[in-house]
């Protein structure tokens, strides 16, 4: 299940960087569970 925390397609880039500093994203949860090589 997934729940979406902010729509990004309006989203201006310094939006989308802020919003990125409030948690993690899809692609930091491989990396933090060891699975990324």
């Amino acid at each position: 299940m997934y729940k979406v925390l902010a729509k990004t397609k309006d989203m201006t880039e310094l939006e989308w960087l802020k919003s990125r500093q409030q948690g993690i994203g899809g692609s930091d949860a491989g990396a933090i569970l060891g699975v990324n090589k």
